[in-house]
Parts: C-alpha cells; structure tokens; sequence
C-alpha cells in the first residue's frame, strides 16, 4: 500500500498542493478541513492507477491516472458513521 498525504488544513505549499490534488479529483470548492472532506467522500474521483517512486525508504506518487469525476449532485451526507471513521 502506498499513502499520499493531502494537507487540506495546512497553508503554503501544501495547501496548494492538497488545493491541486482536489482540483483533479472533485468538482466542489476545496474545504479547508478534513471534516468537510469526508462530508463529499464519495464524489472523490479513485485512481485508476498510480505511479510510484522510491525516495529513500518513503515512495511518492508520481503520477495518478483519475477514474470518472462523479456528479457533485451524489453528495450523500454522513458518509461515514462515526464509529465507522477509518482513523
């Protein structure tokens, strides 16, 4: 498994680059905290596949190729309950 790290609450770089990530992946405004991410999971294009690179002993994802951008309008609310939350 290969993690990527997408820091909506932070600022400078990563929160541009967290705001680019987005961009690619969903049609809504970009939120500014997990919280609301996980309000719209399920209108978040998945990848399709990835492209990896080994940088020391971390790797980092080069490349993704997105699936179908779903509808904005597929916003279900209460994505996860909360004893369901995965971290």
């Amino acid at each position: 498994m290969i993690s990527e790290w997408v820091c909506l609450e932070h600022a400078g770089f990563a929160r541009r680059k967290a705001e680019s990530w987005w961009a690619i992946r969903c049609e809504l405004e970009v939120p500014s905290s997990v919280d609301d991410a996980l309000h719209v999971a399920n209108v978040i294009a998945i990848p399709r596949s990835i492209t990896a690179v080994k940088e020391g002993k971390f790797w980092r994802i080069v490349e993704a190729e997105i699936e179908e951008i779903p509808d904005a309008s597929l916003i279900e609310f209460d994505v996860f309950q909360e004893e369901e939350m995965p971290f």
